[in-house]
């Protein structure tokens, strides 16, 4: 959208016209009523401001035809119910209008800084409509459930020492559009200057409108203007410890840290207080420790380094605040189960590691083992695992990353819903070669990430990188309505009329509730039939009186994304049985990359995609599949791993995995124009996609653990936990180390059925194998676990 030409204001007819349909346009875009506002101002032109707001085209043109002049400025529009603006607004200094252009650049940096931080927070929910304002500001968007009380909202709050954030709160304030434009003289330089509105993202760009997270709402509910209070005189008081070796560790660990923050040079001190200050919070938490003292410490490391003197003890205050804060929303952490060795430990966002500091890492690593993923903020990094997946390949998995980094999505999100897209275009009759079944391309994707996290708008990105399908794309109802789906009206020319069916259909399921409700309903079918349709297996419901209802396998295509948050996945996970999320790749939706810096609206756009003649076979041909051509890898992986299942050596959620990573081998290779057969490196590259898409899986799963422990507990129903709480073997269990290994024992039965110590040992990490004769027994004791004969089994 663009300001007002010169020779476009040359009546008052011709510039309300103009108005008005910019506004109208707007209106319409945004779903908001709009109103006039005076050129190069934020006045309201109408008489009673953003109350004469309206909607529809003959209003807005009447109003805006009545303003004359007035309405060819910029372009107003209120906050309505079930919104909120949080409006970051630059420094007095760093606005355009006011300072150099270092000054903008540097104040800019410093609100994204904050921007990213609230996400990274789980206080901001992203992508969302974000628009820049004329001085260089951002607007975030943001739904917010009916019926939230906001009258009771602060009208402005500080995060990270920021206190230039305001809120447009629904029925109180106004917001101008994009579009809406402001100019002048630089107080200070001279120089002209022209800022206008813009969509960064938004409805312009398909980006939809994200709803507010949880703890933003529980945020601005209970928040409280920060205090200064004087930093204490002298030295800080130790931290004291009721004793024990887990204690004694924690202080060590704290007081490492503090440290070397106190040594921390400029630029980096604002962040590490927060990012260490919370860790070393996280850690008292768990362990017991006076939080007072813990603050006292950090407090006294912040004067040391000089980020009191340098910022203000207000930012310093705030700063170990929010760090604390964050810490309490979160819960304690504890250490990982390794002795302290003397040398600094550094924590850092959320998961603690045995490192220096200074290295600011981000993720966990065992020592001397391949990379893991990290936790920042509740959701998973899997960006350890990557390798150079996105950067080996510019003009697709390269493209893929650059256009969700555009729009603020999870790269891996956006590849999820792309490899859908990608297979739901290939034929049927094209299969993976029968190596143990019937190959076929069938795929199905789990975006995973708390609500709010972006699993729709990854769609959105992903559907504008690949286009209009070929398939069709629908709901996924229940099993009956899967076969609806590929239905078309009969032949008239055929007597009877013959059933016509289509060829291919992408269900979407944007939130795993839906499968849960259907799945709900007595006799409903749905996941087994998103098991057959997995497989290409013969889907019928001769039942319904209908006996040519009949989907034959080999002879349709479909493809299924699922949007799932962990606490509420159990619709998957207790049909492990079945084997229903074991079809799944698994993709974070939520991605610690995400920020407002790199946000930007050009569209991009992947390739076209091969014609049907480029696949194996060209047109279909009932009973002839033709068979993808796969390296010799990939096929000794297969047989090998067939053998494994054959000798119970597969963990029961990995029994499709080598399937599943085919699939996607497949997609890769679609992807860079090859739909004949399956490179090594495709293979390769698709190892990588199959290590996070287990990572992720395991990362719902402990998130649905936790969410159950969470409820049981608050009912008090749980009775390993009471258990627990009696009996002295808790005190084993409690051990980090040892209560991993539980977890990954009680998980192990509960998949397998039963399975002896050799068995179990065979199962776990070498770091894991020396505590499992004391966990079998500590679990034996508390009766979680039983021994038959030579064979361990959960006791019932």
């Amino acid at each position: 959208m663009t300001s007002l030409p010169t020779d476009a204001a040359g009546s008052d007819l011709d510039a309300a016209r103009y108005g008005a349909e910019r506004a109208d346009q707007i209106s319409d875009t945004y779903t908001v009523p709009v109103f006039p506002v005076a050129a190069n101002g934020k006045t309201p032109a109408t008489r009673h401001g953003f109350h004469d707001a309206v909607t529809g085209t003959e209003r807005i043109h009447a109003l805006f035809d009545q303003h004359g002049l007035a309405c060819a400025g910029n372009i107003g529009a209120p906050v309505t119910a079930g919104r909120l603006v949080l409006d970051f607004d630059l420094p007095a200094a760093g606005k355009w209008g006011r300072g150099t252009t270092d000054d903008h650049i540097a104040a800019v940096q410093r609100v994204e800084q904050v921007i990213d931080h609230m996400y990274q927070a789980g206080l901001l929910a992203l992508p969302s409509w974000v628009i820049r304002t004329a001085s260089g500001g951002f607007h975030i968007w943001q739904a917010i459930p009916d019926g939230t009380d906001s009258d009771r909202w602060p009208g402005k709050i500080s995060i990270d020492g920021y206190a230039l954030i305001d809120l447009r709160k629904p029925g109180k304030h106004y917001v101008l559009m994009p579009g809406s434009v402001m100019h002048g003289r630089n107080e200070d330089t001279g120089d002209t200057w022209t800022g206008e509105y813009t969509e960064i993202l938004g409805p312009g760009t398909g980006v939809p409108l994200a709803a507010a997270p949880t703890k933003l709402i529980e945020f601005l509910d209970n928040y409280r203007k920060p205090t200064t209070p004087r930093p204490a005189a002298g030295l800080p008081p130790t931290i004291t410890t009721a004793g024990g070796q887990d204690q004694a560790r924690a202080v060590a660990a704290i007081s490492a840290l503090v440290a070397k923050l106190a040594t921390t040079g400029r630029g980096q001190r604002h962040d590490r207080l927060i990012k260490w200050g919370k860790s070393a919070f996280q850690t008292a938490i768990y362990y017991g420790l006076d939080l007072d003292q813990v603050e006292a410490q950090l407090r006294a490391a912040a004067i040391s380094n000089g980020y009191a003197a340098d910022d203000g003890e207000t930012a310093m205050n705030t700063d170990i605040a929010d760090a604390r804060r964050f810490a309490e929303q979160d819960g304690g952490r504890p250490l990982e189960d390794r002795p302290y060795n003397g040398t600094a430990i550094g924590p850092d966002s959320t998961t603690f590691v045995y490192a220096d500091p200074a290295a600011d890492t981000n993720t966990a690593h065992d020592a001397g083992g391949p990379p893991v993923a990290g936790r920042i903020g509740g959701n998973i990094d899997v960006r350890p695992l990557e390798g150079d997946f996105w950067t080996c390949r510019p003009q697709s998995l390269g493209l893929i990353h650059a256009a969700a980094v555009a729009r603020m999505c999870s790269p891996w999100g956006v590849f999820g819903h792309v490899a859908a897209r990608t297979l739901a275009d290939v034929p049927p009759h094209c299969e993976l070669p029968d190596l143990i079944g019937r190959g076929s391309l069938n795929f199905i994707a789990a975006l995973a990430a708390s609500s709010s996290g972006g699993k729709s708008a990854s769609g959105h990105v992903a559907a504008n990188l690949t286009g209009p399908l070929g398939a069709k794309e629908a709901g996924l109802g229940s099993g009956e309505g899967f076969l609806d789906a590929y239905r078309q009206p009969a032949d008239p020319t055929s007597e009877p009329p013959a059933p016509q069916w289509r060829e291919s259909v992408l269900f979407d399921v944007d939130e795993i509730d839906q499968l849960a409700a259907l799945n709900n309903r007595t006799g409903s079918t749905s996941k087994s039939v998103i098991r057959t349709a997995f497989s290409g297996g013969t889907i019928a419901f001769g039942y319904r009186g209908r006996t040519e209802d009949v989907l034959k396998a080999g002879t349709y295509r479909a493809c299924i994304t699922v949007g799932v948050q962990p606490a509420r996945a159990g619709a998957l996970f207790d049909d492990a049985g079945g084997g229903t999320p074991q079809r799944f790749a698994w993709f974070p939706a939520a991605d610690p990359r995400v920020s407002i810096s790199h946000a930007d609206s050009e569209q991009r756009a992947l390739a076209q995609p091969p014609r049907r003649g480029a696949f194996p076979g060209g047109h279909y041909r009932p009973g002839h599949p033709q068979h993808i051509k796969i390296p010799e890898a990939a096929r000794e992986a297969v047989l090998l791993a067939a053998e494994a299942r054959g000798r119970g050596e597969v963990a029961a959620l990995d029994g499709h995995a080598l399937f599943v990573r085919l699939k996607l081998a497949y997609a890769i290779a679609v992807l860079d124009g090859r739909p004949d057969r399956i490179s090594a490196d495709d293979w390769r590259l698709s190892g990588i996609a199959a290590t996070v898409s287990a990572a992720t899986r395991d990362w719902v799963l402990e998130g649905l653990n936790e969410a159950r422990h969470a409820d049981a507990e608050q009912v008090g129903n749980t009775r390993g936990r009471q258990q627990f709480a009696a009996d002295a073997t808790r005190a084993a269990l409690a051990d980090a180390a040892h209560q991993r290994v539980a977890e990954k024992v009680l998980r192990y039965l509960g998949d397998t059925g039963e399975l002896t110590t050799t068995e179990l040992n065979r199962k776990l990490s070498s770091r894991d194998k020396p505590h499992l004769p004391r966990v079998l027994d500590a679990l034996g004791e508390a009766e979680r676990i039983e021994r038959v004969e030579k064979r361990w089994r959960l006791k019932k």
